[in-house]
C-alpha cells in the first residue's frame, strides 16, 4: 500500500520565495521539488533570485573557514547548489525545480519529491495529490 506523503506548513514572515529557497537547500538533493502558483513565472523568478543568493552565502562560508573537511563539504554543496535549474512546465524534462499553475497539477513528474502550495487547492485536487507522488514525498503549504 503507497503510503501518504507527509504534509506540513511553512510559517509566514518571510516572503515566500524565501522561505522555499531555504527550504529547498535542505530538500532539492532528494529529488524534483514543484511549486505550484498562481504566478508561476513570477515566482520562478523570485526562488531563482534567493537561491543565488543563498549560493553566494554558501561561498562566503566556503572562503571564511580554514577546516579542510568542512571546505571541502562546502565546495560540494556550492557545486550542487549550482546544478539546480528552474523552469515552467513546458521545460519540464530538465528541470529541479518546477513552478506550475494549479491547472497544470495533474502533470506532476514521477519522480517529485516536494511539492510547495502557494494558492489553496479544491479539496478535490488536494485528495488526488498523493497519488501522483512517490512513497516519502512531502507537500508544504507556505504562508500559512
Amino acid at each position: 500500500m503507497k503510503k501518504a506523503p507527509q504534509t506540513y506548513e511553512l510559517p509566514g514572515g518571510h516572503s515566500a520565495s524565501s522561505v522555499i529557497a531555504r527550504h529547498l537547500y535542505t530538500r532539492v538533493e532528494l529529488g524534483r521539488a514543484i511549486v505550484i502558483a498562481a504566478n508561476p513565472a513570477a515566482i520562478m523568478a523570485a526562488i531563482s533570485k534567493q537561491w543565488k543568493q543563498l549560493i553566494r552565502a554558501v561561498e562566503r562560508e566556503h572562503a571564511a573557514t580554514l577546516k579542510a573537511d568542512l571546505r571541502a563539504v562546502l565546495a560540494d554543496k556550492q557545486d550542487q547548489m549550482q546544478a539546480v535549474t528552474f523552469g515552467l512546465s513546458y521545460q519540464r524534462r530538465t528541470a529541479a525545480v518546477l513552478c506550475l499553475s494549479p491547472e497544470e497539477l495533474p502533470a506532476i513528474p514521477a519522480d517529485t519529491l516536494t511539492v510547495y502550495l502557494l494558492v489553496e487547492l479544491p479539496e478535490d485536487r488536494l485528495q488526488a495529490l498523493p497519488r501522483h507522488l512517490p512513497d516519502g514525498a512531502l507537500t508544504v503549504k507556505v504562508g500559512a
